[in-house]
């Protein structure tokens, strides 16, 4: 069975964290200076390597696997676990060691046990870092954000991604279709972790060379054509056609969901160029050459007002869609909500 490459190739030093260098700049500079913060609070989404960078810091700090000391606030969310952990800080450490806490999902921990936290942040012991850890910074309460050093982490660049996940396919000596690279990187949203993930279940289908084709239903991924010819065929208005092209989505089992997915996140290119077609230049990577001329095309057959409706009802649709008796129910009536809005402006 294949190791999941996301742990095979967990960066074990700051320069092999990839689209953090803002915050690779700032603990670096911090060790070299002497001045590591007694608490840091690292945020941002999902996959981005917080919780790798944070053990990075334990060990550059010379911390010793025994006060390495990681907490999964989720499950250890109240105020007595709060208080074990409290316990542990106030034991000296070695004299060239330091005792470092991860507690990932922090925002998860109850307001008493948050309370009880900032004593020990408030009074930190010598040589003692906390590294709370979340993915919803909101939710984390002022005064324990007031005491820790932010460090927001970003979504990962899609060239950084793609080329990782190039790196780790040379390594596994695989030959992997360019097309499943991007595809793979552009479905991760910004997170290594998903994309070496993902890259892991496309590897272990047992094929030494891998094409779009064969990753489709792994990932869930539309064949953008797909939504391309729909889109078409909205703006024409031809409703027996459409509804034919539906009932064909369904006769080739295309969930709808996933078809709703990918139609919301090609829709939103769409307005964006709408509303200024300079963005073509920000979102051409994502797109082969002939793609952009056709979606630059499309954002001129509607307002910028009218996209914005049917994205609405787009939305409406992918979050009720399960709702509905029938497969493809929830496409069909919001298609038929656009073309009622393409009529009244014709």
């Amino acid at each position: 069975m294949m190791t999941t490459l996301y742990r095979k190739y967990r960066p074990q030093k700051f320069e092999e964290i990839v689209g953090q260098d803002h915050i690779v700049t700032v603990l670096k500079n911090a060790l070299k200076q002497g001045r590591v913060a007694h608490g840091y609070l690292f945020t941002g989404p999902r996959g981005t390597g917080k919780t790798t960078t944070a053990r990075i810091l334990a060990r550059e700090l010379n911390c010793n696997d025994l006060d390495l000391i990681e907490v999964d606030a989720a499950s250890n969310r109240g105020i007595d676990e709060i208080r074990a952990l409290r316990d542990t800080a106030r034991i000296s450490t070695g004299e060239n060691s330091w005792r470092v806490f991860i507690l990932d999902e922090a925002h998860m921990l109850t307001i008493a046990a948050s309370n009880a936290l900032l004593k020990s942040l408030e009074e930190p012991p010598p040589r003692t870092v906390f590294i709370l850890i979340t993915t919803e910074q909101d939710k984390i309460i002022p005064t324990i954000k007031s005491r820790l050093q932010i460090l927001p982490f970003k979504s990962i660049a899609l060239s950084d991604i793609i080329l990782r996940l190039e790196q780790i396919v040379k390594k596994e000596k695989f030959k992997v279709d360019s097309k499943v690279i991007k595809a793979i990187a552009i479905n991760a949203s910004g997170g290594m972790r998903d994309a070496e993930s993902n890259l892991t279940k496309i590897l272990s289908i047992g094929k030494q060379v891998i094409l779009l084709e064969d990753i489709r239903h792994i990932l869930g991924i539309i064949d953008e054509h797909l939504v391309i010819k729909y889109i078409e065929l909205l703006f024409v208005g031809e409703k027996g056609k459409i509804f034919d092209f539906i009932k064909n989505l369904s006769d080739k089992g295309i969930q709808e969901k996933i078809f709703l997915k990918s139609l919301l996140e090609y829709w939103r290119k769409l307005i964006l160029i709408s509303v200024n077609p300079d963005i073509a230049n920000d979102i051409a990577s994502q797109l082969t050459k002939e793609d952009l001329t056709i979606i630059i095309r499309q954002a001129k057959k509607a307002s910028s007002q009218i996209l914005i409706n049917c994205a609405q009802i787009f939305l409406q649709s992918f979050n009720d869609s399960e709702k509905y008796p029938e497969q493809m129910m929830a496409l069909e009536i919001a298609t038929l909500q656009c073309l009622c809005l393409f009529k009244k402006t014709t």
